[in-house]
């Protein structure tokens, strides 16, 4: 039984991490790009081919600030909810696609878990409803998302296909 609490408390340390850097990304960084964005369209009798490349690799630089933190889902989960999670997961990944806006109302650490599976599952589609997630698409269940699935508190129930599976808070029965 020393394996899922150790999991569990390496999972909290990681989300930890993950936060933190996250929020160092949007409070120094983002703010930097933001000022020198609005610098530049402030900028006047500067050529405007100069302007135009100027402004170009701006917004390139800022697609790749936003990719980042994208990336940190775990973070934008823990703030804004599983589904701001997911749709930053869809907006990084074009082969999967997210349905409903409607997130469980599960701790932090189950939606958290949630978003770690959908990520190392990498299904085609995810359906996210007030009961829970329903995977369409998915391949084999690790034991990493086995382990996750423990140390968040979810549940994995496969569906009526072989590729999908529903995730669901394991407690929930308990908080209605």
């Amino acid at each position: 039984m020393r394996e899922p609490v150790a999991f569990a408390e390496l999972l909290r340390r990681h989300e930890e991490l993950t936060q933190r850097f996250a929020q160092l990304l949007h409070d120094d960084a983002g703010q930097v790009l933001t000022s020198i964005a609005l610098q530049l369209s402030a900028l006047e009798g500067v050529a405007p081919d100069a302007l135009e490349t100027l402004t170009a690799t701006l917004d390139d630089l800022l697609e790749r600030f936003r990719d980042a933190q994208a990336s940190l889902g775990g973070a934008v989960v823990a703030k804004r909810g599983l589904v701001a999670g997911l749709s930053q997961l869809a907006r990084m990944n074009q082969k999967f696609r997210l349905e409903g806006d409607v997130a469980p109302r599960w701790p932090v650490e189950a939606a958290q878990a949630a978003f770690r599976i959908v990520e190392a599952l990498a299904p085609a589609k995810a359906v996210v409803n007030a009961e829970g997630v329903r995977l369409d698409g998915v391949g084999e269940i690790s034991e990493y998302v086995q382990s996750l699935a423990i140390a968040g508190g979810v549940s994995l129930q496969s569906g009526p296909q072989a590729t999908t599976i529903k995730i669901y808070y394991a407690n929930s029965g308990a908080h209605r």
